[in-house]
C-alpha cells in the first residue's frame, strides 16, 4: 500500500479538546455555521467544532466523517469530506470525491 504510506506521514490531527470547544472564537465561529446550516442543539456541537477547525486550515482538507449529511451541510464545498462506515472502512457508494449521495445512512 504506498498511497497510505505515503499520505499517512501528512496528515494533521487536530485534536477536538475541551479547552478548544470553549474558546470564545471558535465556540462563536462553530454556532455560526450551524444556524447557517439550520441546526441546532448539542448533538451537533461537535460536528460544528469540528467542521470549524477544518474550515481554519490551509487547503487542502480531508475531513473523515460518519456524518457525512451533516458535515456537507457544515463545510458546504470547502472541505472534501469522505463518508466511513462505523467498522472505519470508506463508504462503499462513495463518488469519486468521497461523498455518499445525501440520502446514504450507515445504519
Amino acid at each position: 500500500m504506498p498511497r497510505p504510506r505515503w499520505a499517512l506521514p501528512r496528515v494533521k490531527v487536530e485534536p477536538v479538546t475541551e479547552g478548544a470547544a470553549k474558546a470564545s472564537a471558535e465556540l462563536l465561529k462553530a454556532a455560526e455555521l450551524l444556524k447557517a446550516a439550520g441546526l441546532q442543539g448539542h448533538k451537533y456541537a461537535i460536528d460544528a467544532t469540528v467542521a470549524e477547525v477544518a474550515l481554519r486550515q490551509p487547503g487542502p482538507v480531508v475531513v473523515l466523517t460518519f456524518d457525512i449529511d451533516d458535515m456537507t451541510r457544515l463545510c458546504g464545498g470547502r472541505v472534501r469530506l469522505i463518508g466511513i462506515r462505523a467498522d472505519g472502512r470508506r463508504c462503499p457508494c462513495a463518488g469519486p470525491g468521497g461523498n455518499p449521495p445525501s440520502s446514504h445512512r450507515d445504519g
